[in-house]
């Protein structure tokens, strides 16, 4: 009775142990997140605008955050308990964050996809208008042709003349309300103390 005990135990033993192998497997190691360090816009590389440290803090637009990294999303939780979800992207040769805006349509001819002109709210005029020959006017001054991926949730805008590169934003939308991701660019922050 004894040995049959001695080699139940063994079995759950060599059992529990394979399953904690197997799952340890399965499962990659953490990676850094690629965000750490002290960040700023491209186009005013001396202001810092994001700050994420390996202790867990963040510091987002001035304001103190914890963060947590989800792979696709840095997640900024602040003091108050109001969260954020800043998407991020890496590519070779940039590092993007996607700001988000919301947007109230003002124009349309029925509700048909985002076709239509879109004004962000709060805005001092930052606008979209989507024509359904698939041309679009940004702002009231850039225009192109877009190309809208439902199934993504994206739309990319190309822009005539190639002022700038085409650019893939995120967006979701109810009815007249839409909610856009528009992606910046941002570099290692510079800061001029440093240089001296």
């Amino acid at each position: 009775m004894a040995g049959r005990w001695s080699k139940l135990r063994r079995m759950l033993f060599l059992l529990i142990l394979a399953g904690c192998i197997f799952a340890a497997a399965g499962c990659p190691a953490e990676e850094a997140c690629l965000l750490l360090g002290d960040w700023a816009f491209d186009y005013e590389p001396a202001v810092s605008v994001l700050t994420v440290k390996e202790d867990g803090t963040a510091l987002w637009n001035g304001t103190d955050c914890t963060w947590e990294d989800d792979g696709t999303f840095l997640l900024l939780k602040d003091q108050a308990g109001e969260m954020t979800s800043l998407r991020y992207l890496a590519k070779e040769d940039r590092v993007q964050i996607f700001l988000t805006g919301s947007y109230t349509r003002t124009a349309k001819d029925k509700d048909e996809e985002i076709f239509g002109a879109w004004k962000k709210d709060g805005s001092y005029g930052s606008s979209f208008v989507f024509e359904k020959d698939m041309r679009f006017m940004e702002d009231g001054a850039f225009v192109g042709s877009f190309i809208l991926d439902d199934e993504a949730g994206t739309f990319t805008l190309k822009y005539q003349p190639s002022i700038f590169e085409d650019t893939t934003c995120y967006f979701t939308r109810e009815g007249d309300h839409m909610t856009v991701e528009y992606p910046w660019t941002i570099v290692n922050a510079q800061h001029e103390d440093a240089a001296e």
